[in-house]
This record gives C-alpha cells, sequence and structure tokens, in this order.
C-alpha cells in the first residue's frame, strides 16, 4: 500500500531526512530516464527552496512510500497574491515502480490540494529528448511536436491534461568564442540606452521601476493558451524573493537596460546558480518591453551578462536556458550565440470544460 507523506523543512543531513534524500534519488532517476542527465533533478537546494515559506505563495513536496522505500512523489506552488484560479502541480515516479497505479494516488493528493485552494485549472510539465526522425510526436497548438511514446506525456494524457506549449531546454558551452563581437553588433544598435549590473540586490532606487519591468513579463511572453494572467509585482516582493533564495546560497547576476531618455527599465536578464553546482548558470527570463524592440537589446544584455559571469563565477561552463518554440526572436538570438537543443519541455494543463 502506498503512504503518501508530505514533507517538512528539515536539515537534509539530519536523521529525520531519510525521506526526503529518497525524494532527491527518485528525482535524479527519473530525469536520467526522461532526458540522458540530470541538470534538472532536484537538488537539496531546489528542495529547501520548495520547503521554505514565503509570504504570497504555498508550496508542497509530498512523498510517496512502500514499505518505508520512496517510491514517487508531487509537488505543487501557487501563488496567493495573483493567477488565483490556477497552480502548479507535479508528479514524479521512479523508472522501476511506473505502471502501478503510484503517479495515478499521487496525483490525486496533489488535486485534492488544489481544490482545497479553490484552483480549478492545473499546470504540469513533462520532459523528453529533442525528435528524432523515428520518434511518434504529438502537436502543441502552437504548431510544434513533442514525443508522444514518453511516460510522462502518455501519463498526463492519460489524466486529462492537454498539450498547450513546448519549450526548447538548450545549453551554450562556455567560453562563448564570439561574445564580444555579438556584443559589439549590439551596442552598436543600442544607442540612447544604458546597461546596468547587479549581483545579488537590487539597488533600492531601481526596485519599483524593475518590478514593473517584472510584472509586465507573464502576459508578453508567448504563453500560448496556458492560462495566466499579469502578476502583481512591487519592491517588497521583489525584496522578499531574493532574501528567500539568498538565505539557501543561490546566487544572481542582473543585467539590466536603461533608456536614457525616460529613465525607466526597458529590458534585463538574469543568471543565477548555486555552490554545490556551479558549472551550470541557468538563465532565467530574458525580457525586452514591447516598445522598445528592435534595438537588439535582447542579444546585448545576454551578452554583457556572460562578460560579468566570467568574472564573479569563473567556475561555470555552461549556461543553461529554456524558451517557447514560437518565440522565434529570442531562438534566434540563442542561435546566433552558441546555443544547442539538450531537451523539451512540455507544458500541460488540466481545466474544467
Amino acid at each position: 500500500m502506498l503512504e503518501i507523506t508530505p514533507l517538512s523543512l528539515t536539515d537534509l543531513d539530519g536523521p529525520d531526512a531519510s525521506t526526503h534524500r529518497g525524494v532527491l534519488s527518485v528525482s535524479r532517476a527519473a530525469v536520467i530516464d526522461a532526458i540522458g542527465d540530470d541538470d534538472f533533478a532536484m537538488r537539496p537546494h531546489d528542495m529547501l527552496f520548495a520547503l521554505t515559506p514565503i509570504e504570497d505563495t504555498v508550496n508542497f513536496i509530498t512523498a510517496g512510500l512502500i514499505d518505508g522505500q520512496v517510491v514517487g512523489y508531487t509537488e505543487g506552488e501557487a501563488s496567493l497574491r495573483d493567477n488565483l484560479t490556477q497552480c502548479e502541480i507535479g508528479v514524479t515516479v521512479h523508472p522501476d515502480w511506473r505502471r502501478q497505479g503510484i503517479g495515478s494516488q499521487l496525483l490525486d493528493w496533489a488535486r485534492g490540494w488544489a481544490a482545497d485552494l479553490g484552483r480549478t485549472t492545473q499546470i504540469s510539465w513533462v520532459l523528453a529528448p529533442p525528435i528524432s526522425d523515428d520518434t511518434p510526436t504529438v502537436t502543441a497548438p502552437t504548431g510544434d511536436d513533442f514525443a508522444a511514446d514518453r511516460p510522462g506525456w502518455l501519463f498526463a494524457a492519460h489524466h486529462g491534461f492537454t498539450l498547450e506549449q513546448i519549450e526548447r531546454v538548450s545549453n551554450l558551452p562556455l567560453p562563448m568564442p564570439n561574445r564580444q563581437q555579438l556584443f559589439d553588433d549590439a551596442q552598436a544598435h543600442a544607442a540612447g540606452y544604458r546597461l546596468l549590473v547587479w549581483q545579488g540586490d537590487i539597488p533600492p532606487q531601481w526596485l519599483d521601476d524593475f518590478a514593473a519591468l517584472r510584472a509586465r513579463v507573464t502576459i508578453d511572453v508567448p504563453m500560448a493558451n496556458i492560462e495566466t494572467e499579469e502578476e502583481v509585482w512591487d519592491a517588497d516582493r521583489l525584496t522578499r524573493n531574493w532574501q528567500k533564495v539568498r538565505s539557501l546560497g543561490f546566487q544572481r547576476l542582473l543585467v539590466v537596460a536603461e533608456d536614457i531618455a525616460s529613465g525607466h527599465l526597458v529590458a534585463f536578464t538574469q543568471l543565477s546558480w548555486h555552490p554545490d553546482n556551479p558549472r551550470c548558470a541557468y538563465q532565467g527570463y530574458t525580457f525586452v518591453r514591447g516598445d522598445h524592440r528592435g534595438h537588439r537589446l535582447g542579444m546585448l544584455v545576454k551578452t554583457a551578462a556572460l562578460q560579468h559571469l566570467a568574472v564573479v563565477n569563473p567556475t561555470a561552463d555552461h549556461v543553461q536556458t529554456d524558451n517557447a518554440s514560437e518565440n522565434s526572436w529570442m531562438l534566434a538570438i540563442n542561435h546566433a550565440m552558441g546555443f544547442k537543443l539538450s531537451s523539451l519541455m512540455a507544458f500541460v494543463q488540466s481545466k474544467p470544460d
């Protein structure tokens, strides 16, 4: 019989954390089975991030055990400030324990959690390798294909999730040979803009302006048919979020572009990493405000960030990022920089008819 046990925040090296360590082991096995490497596997700092309380957000990780052995887990997150009808949930089962109803029981638990919060739309994700010539596929509404024979997709489809969007996960080996050339070219097209570089805290005088820019991301980036609304960001939320991230050891590098004429921030990119895995720098959102596109600001902030990354984290040997397959503008930038496709991530959604 499956025992379902919510995890609490604890010392992961302590005697009471065997279940936590079991979840980490299942995550690694499942990710390697899905894409052949463990870049997306949950690590101790990721687990602590999910279990550490923060205002405006609720998170959980719940383990599934059989005879004391962790065989799967479910995780979820919901905002208490915006997007109040949706939440994110994920279900992971160890490859050796699949097709025994474990995932279905974990999903039922997660859906009960969502229902208790009043969330009617559930968003999840599935990993797969890049499409090969003989791979059977399923097509997203955006026109992009995803492997139709992967266990994660088959499970999601069986439980009523629909494929909405595919993101391309890409890696850039470091150092980047043509970084200076691309930076110089972008800078020549970006007259009237000034770059600011922040490692760690955002200077207080820029918090409100950056919050306004960050809020636009969720409605300006491609989201296909995924149910979403503009997130509510302000200086206080930015500060609390970063305090939590920093307390867990994460490092961050932000490069932003200021429109000199207006004095407002109009573009940014972020690189983050953790001392437990410093070789991989993750590039989160790269965003340019719609009315300032066409000046190569995306290329400018991304190539500038790599210059500073080499100084503050010289151990990093690759950058990982993910972009919606329909985001041709950003994918063209990545292609010019030398990013190579490593895997695909499908976003799936379950919502009332």
